[in-house]
């Protein structure tokens, strides 16, 4: 067992070392700015569906803020606004109401 767990060390090192002593090789200046800037957008931006996913919640939160608001205009019951609930976790689990 321990002539294993050293041979397994033994060669995760070595890896290690060849990689690590390549990398200032690998990714020079030069290599780098000879990365197209249709690449680097790629890289950088986010899917499609990502993009879609956020819209799509931005819809549901305006709806579920108009909802509130309505709440507190015509509802004869306290709420808490989504700035207190944001800030003092403990309305959110309470479902936004005041309790007394």
């Amino acid at each position: 067992m321990a002539l294993r767990t050293f041979t397994d060390i033994a060669i995760i090192l070595t890896i290690e070392n060849c990689l690590i002593q390549e990398l200032p090789n690998i990714f020079t200046a030069e290599v780098v700015n000879q990365v197209f800037y249709a690449e680097l957008t790629r890289l950088a931006s986010e899917s499609e569906d990502v993009r879609d996913e956020r819209a799509q919640l931005q819809k549901e939160h305006d709806a579920l803020t108009e909802g509130l608001e309505s709440c507190n205009r015509f509802g004869g019951e306290t709420y808490f606004s989504l700035e207190e609930i944001r800030l003092v976790p403990e309305l959110a689990s309470q479902g936004g109401t005041d309790p007394e």
